[in-house]
């Protein structure tokens, strides 16, 4: 049986969810020119120490600005500047645990005092960050890089 000529011949629209197709290019990333901001999607960690952690670059800003390092596509810290990165990771997680421990407290005071809404649960820093954490210490037990990319 033949397919159908009105199948085979169709054409597909441009999808909504692609603006880049309609205009028949492919997003890209360029910070080429001074003053352009490089948005990056996914950011990998890479080490030997460790297999490949995944992070949004949101998440991933916050711990370049934590640990002292520029938001660049690519980059490493040495296995020189590990132990430093990974101090500086722990106490910022240590430092939020307590912000929220008061904040919980407040929040259980208010509670009883029935004013009776709830706040939900944020996905804290040290979650965010844990995986990330657990590879900084592998990678200075081996006295190993750690590399990121997009």
């Amino acid at each position: 049986m033949l397919p159908s000529p009105s199948i085979s011949t169709r054409t597909r629209a441009p999808c909504a969810r692609r603006p880049f197709a309609a205009a028949g290019r492919e997003p890209r990333i360029d910070a080429s020119h001074p003053g352009t901001t490089l948005t990056m999607a996914l950011v990998v960690f890479r080490s030997k120490a460790a297999g490949e952690i995944f992070m949004f670059a949101e998440s991933a800003r916050r711990i370049f600005e934590i640990i002292g390092r520029q938001d660049s596509p690519r980059g490493v810290i040495t296995a020189e500047q590990v132990p430093d990165a990974l101090r500086r990771l722990v106490d910022a997680v240590e430092e939020e645990k307590a912000q929220l421990k008061v904040a919980r407290e407040d929040a259980e005071l208010q509670d009883k005092q029935g004013d009776g809404t709830v706040q939900p649960r944020p996905i804290t820093l040290g979650q965010r960050a844990f995986p990330l954490v657990e590879m900084l210490r592998e990678a200075q037990k081996k006295k190993v890089d750690v590399t990121w990319g997009i």
